[in-house]
């Protein structure tokens, strides 16, 4: 009994079978789907993928930490007389802090997702260590500032209570001077005038007969 010859139709994928071609940048398994590599193995660079793997995922989430770092800190250095550098925040916060709040994190969050989509591209993966290592120095920035502001505000304090002090003190030694020179003018005033003696009383007359 011979053995059955293969059937081409059975060998022949269906034109929706997934690994008959490679996984484009968006599709509706992106994020949900089960591919996390090439159709090939090996295949681990210059493709997309349905799922990132923690690697991919860790640096764009920490550049989101940091971008709400930025976000929060900007508006504690403006509150206390900074100015926003950048134009386009600049018109944004303009609007409210709401509204700068949402240009900021809407445009990173979306700038984030499409080198997260690439980020089997060198040239993305890349450009997110470059953007994680800018956010980074810009945070430390901003805490670099906020602790100037904060070193001048207790400064400003120190000083402007010394100055208090000796206005008070200044204050209370004029009016102790002011107190002493009453007291003084008082007393004369109330001294009475001085008696007349006997003796001097003879000496009037002994005038006045001569």
């Amino acid at each position: 009994m011979s053995a059955p010859s293969p059937n081409p139709e059975s060998e022949r994928r269906h034109p929706d079978d997934r690994r008959s071609r490679p996984t484009p940048m968006l599709s509706r398994y992106t994020f949900v789907g089960r591919r996390r590599g090439g159709r090939r193995e090996g295949e681990t660079r210059n493709i997309y993928v349905d799922r990132h793997g923690l690697r991919e995922w860790l640096p764009i989430l920490a550049i989101m930490v940091l971008c709400w770092l930025d976000w929060r800190l900007t508006l504690d250095y403006i509150a206390v007389g900074g100015e926003e550098w950048n134009p386009i925040m600049a018109w944004a916060l303009a609007q409210g802090e709401g509204m700068f709040g949402v240009v900021k994190m809407g445009v990173t969050t979306a700038g984030l997702l499409i080198l997260l989509l690439h980020s089997r591209f060198k040239v993305s993966a890349t450009g997110i260590l470059v953007i994680l290592t800018l956010y980074a120095a810009l945070t430390g920035y901003h805490v670099y500032l906020r602790s100037e502001v904060t070193q001048r505000q207790v400064v400003g304090a120190t000083l402007d209570r010394a100055a208090a002090a000796q206005s008070r003190e200044a204050e209370l030694a004029a009016a102790e001077a002011a107190s002493k020179e009453e007291s003084v003018l008082g007393e004369d005033a109330s001294a009475p005038a001085a008696e007349v003696g006997p003796s001097d009383e003879d000496g009037v007359a002994d005038d006045r007969g001569r």
